[in-house]
């Protein structure tokens, strides 16, 4: 619009600039302000599931497999300008996010099948205070911050919930039973090390990952090794006292890469998803899955005003329209580009609404007329050329819908224009009156040629 033209202006005119390593200056103050850095946010976690990350933003997002209604209705003519609708209602298992309430189904076998409540409920939580350099983000701008990513994929390699129980590979071998043991186990479970050795001879030597716990020398054992280097089993569960890593009866711990997460009890953890199904199996009706996701700290650029306390908010415009700017954009961005993307955007939306105004003007302008076509319809009745008289009057008035739609909107959108381009304001008006001037002088020259042909006398011959 021609207020938002005026204000992008006024935000390019305007603008202060503000370099890498230059700090708040107070100068600024109540000014249209540019500024580029990296985002600082706080910690941010997730009580129910123990998540905590650092960030801008962190979101739970909750799905649930749940039957889905569709309406599907078909209208026939019975006759008699009689028609009769008729709906019928398909079912669907669909991921929801929020809850469907199945007791509404027109169908009674679906009827109560979804459950009535959702186990977890989505959530966002934010960041109290957002900052760039020396500067805080009001809450608008911290709105505009929505690069969602994936909280990092979890690793479910261990039962007990800490975040520091680790795992090592450690050799096993194949038992006379057909499983597999560790040294230790091998000498709890058969009295001795001669099966051991014997099922090394036999090549019977696997590999699988154990549980480590830190030890007070502060490296971390094997259960095996907290028998052989500690004489027993007291100091193993000592470690898993020290650490918090004893089984929890309604959730177990999972962590990899400093990020940790609570898994509930019947819950699995597939990749970035803790699911209530196994993983690789057709999930039912009443599963959910649960996936975490972050606005990281990342570099952005800001386009806002500055106040005393450096707060960056919304720019008010100082013309009259009162109107507001302030952008935040992904990674280092001028103010120019922030400028002429805000302007292409304006200009597009414009165009939109006046191409919807074209429409509108023609339909209004061809209801208008239509009483003529309604009048010309009595020709229809007129052997031979009475469809066409009342075709011809039909393509009259389309045409003269057309015409008035050109020159009435085109001529507003030139009174617009006069504002901020007053040369093609008046190019175009100067068209204008050429086009009616020429269309007017066209109409009265066929019309005074009509005269003629219909007053010429007729021409009389004599007979031989």
């Amino acid at each position: 619009s021609l207020e938002v033209y005026h204000m992008l202006q006024e935000a390019q005119d305007n603008v202060q600039l503000y370099q890498p390593n230059q700090q708040l200056d107070p100068q600024y103050t109540s000014q249209l302000v540019w500024v580029s850095g990296t985002l600082e946010g706080s910690q941010l976690g997730d009580d129910d599931f123990g998540l905590e990350v650092q960030g801008v933003k962190l979101r739970r997002h909750v799905e649930m497999l749940q039957w889905v209604e569709r309406a599907h209705s078909k209208t026939t003519d019975t006759g008699n300008g009689n028609k009769r609708t008729d709906t019928t209602y398909t079912y669907k298992e669909e991921w929801k996010s929020s809850l469907v309430h199945s007791d509404q189904f027109k169908d009674a076998r679906y009827q109560g099948s979804n459950p009535s409540s959702m186990p977890f409920s989505p959530r966002t939580k934010t960041a109290s205070t957002v900052r760039i350099r020396d500067f805080s983000l009001s809450n608008p701008l911290v709105n505009q911050l929505n690069s969602w990513q994936s909280v990092e994929a979890l690793s479910d390699d261990n039962s007990r919930a800490s975040q520091q129980v680790e795992t090592r590979q450690v050799e096993t071998r194949v038992a006379p039973d057909g499983a597999a043991y560790t040294k230790q186990e091998f000498q709890d479970y058969f009295g001795g090390l001669r099966q051991w050795d014997e099922a090394a001879r036999t090549a019977r030597v696997t590999h699988q990952q154990v549980e480590t716990r830190p030890a007070p020398d502060g490296k971390m054992y094997t259960r095996d090794e907290f028998v052989d280097y500690f004489g027993g089993l007291r100091e193993w569960e000592a470690a898993a006292g020290a650490t918090n890593a004893k089984a929890n009866p309604k959730s177990r711990g999972v962590s990899r890469g400093g990020t940790s997460v609570m898994v509930p009890s019947n819950y699995v953890l597939n990749g970035n998803t803790i699911q209530s199904y196994p993983a690789r199996t057709h999930p039912e009706v009443g599963d959910v899955k649960i996936q975490f996701q972050m606005v990281p700290e990342q570099t952005v650029s800001v386009l806002a005003q500055q106040q005393g306390d450096g707060t960056l908010v919304e720019y008010t415009s100082q013309g009259k329209n009162g109107r507001t700017l302030g952008l935040v954009y992904e990674g280092v961005v001028s103010a120019k580009r922030m400028i002429d993307d805000q302007m292409s955007a304006n200009t597009a939306a414009t165009w939109g609404i006046r191409f919807a105004g074209y429409v509108l003007m023609f339909f209004g302008w061809a209801l208008s007329l239509s009483w003529v076509n309604t009048i010309a319809s009595v020709f229809d009745y007129v052997p031979l050329i009475g469809g066409l008289i009342s075709g011809l009057v039909g393509l009259g008035t389309t045409l003269l819908s057309g015409v008035m739609t050109l020159s009435l909107c085109t001529f507003t959108i030139a009174s617009a224009w006069l504002a901020v381009r007053p040369v093609l304001c008046l190019l175009v008006s100067a068209f204008i009156v050429v086009f009616l001037l020429l269309s007017s002088s066209v109409g009265t020259s066929l019309k005074s040629r009509l005269a003629i042909e219909t007053n010429r006398p007729a021409i009389q011959t004599k007979p031989e």
